[in-house]
């Protein structure tokens, strides 16, 4: 009886599986070699020997930083208060501060034992050098402000004295400056000097309108009385007070017509004092 089951065909694959190669990487030399190319030759990285030392040692610096700038604590000791002071920039002393006073500053009359203070106040406070240089510069430029305004108060003021006095403007002035420097009347150098000093309380009363009108009217009535000389005229004899004359004279008659300067006015005034100490033989 024949067989009736399927015949069963084995089937023989021609493909041969290749064996598959696996390359290994070598490890590298250095840590630091899996690191971008800018960072592998960075000096600073050859002293941590992977990266669990260069988190610990990044991790203590920030705490470092956090804590070099926090200021001491009440209980600090003394070494640790001078070492956060010296972070800071605070000089050992007061006069470690290095100070370059503006120009403008020491015309408008500086204070030597003010500066003192101020500097032993900002060294007690703690404040950085730079800081309190900032702060004296910034005075400067309040002085220039200062020092711009009163020019600018004293040629508004001159300007209207010369239109309420008009051609006696400058020979009144005259008068009022001689009489300032007259030591006989209580002048001097002293006081023309607080006069002509930025800053001065004398200098900012000579800019109110009101008190170099009293000037003007006391110099004129010194003059009119005879007690105030001209200027330059202390110490002339009679001889000399004669030759001046004939100088002054000859310059007033020589004067342009329609001078408006006021030198007409100052000639004749110059020209009466001479005349009086002629006469008196002085």
């Amino acid at each position: 009886m024949a067989d009736d089951a399927p015949a069963t065909t084995t089937a023989t694959s021609s493909a041969t599986a290749e064996p598959t190669t696996v390359v290994a990487t070598p490890a590298p030399a250095s840590w630091r070699d899996t690191l971008p190319d800018e960072l592998k030759a960075e000096k600073s990285l050859e002293s941590f020997k992977g990266v669990p030392d260069l988190a610990k040692a990044f991790v203590e610096t920030k705490r470092m930083v956090g804590q070099k700038f926090a200021p001491p604590g009440k209980d600090a000791k003394p070494e640790d208060v001078a070492a956060f002071r010296k972070a800071m920039g605070v000089p050992e002393a007061p006069d470690g501060y290095a100070l370059e006073i503006p120009e403008i500053a020491l015309e408008m009359g500086w204070d030597a034992a003010i500066e003192k203070d101020f500097r032993a106040t900002m060294h007690a406070l703690g404040a950085p050098a730079p800081l309190v240089s900032e702060i004296v510069n910034y005075y400067g430029k309040m002085e220039m402000a200062r020092n711009e305004a009163a020019t600018a108060e004293a040629k508004a003021l001159g300007a209207k004295l010369k239109q309420e006095w008009g051609l006696m403007y400058e020979p009144r002035m005259a008068r009022v400056n001689r009489m300032i420097a007259d030591a006989e009347l209580g002048g001097g150098p002293e006081l023309v000097q607080a006069f002509q000093t930025a800053g001065h309380v004398v200098n900012a009363a000579g800019r109110h309108p009101l008190i170099i009108k009293l000037l003007g009217a006391v110099a004129d009535n010194l003059y009119e009385a005879g007690t105030l000389q001209g200027e330059g005229l202390g110490g002339l004899s009679q001889a000399e007070a004669e030759q001046k004359l004939t100088t002054l004279r000859s310059e007033l008659k020589n004067l342009p017509e329609g001078n408006l300067g006021g030198r007409r006015e100052a000639l004749i005034d110059e020209i009466a004092s001479v005349t009086r100490i002629a006469r008196s033989g002085r």
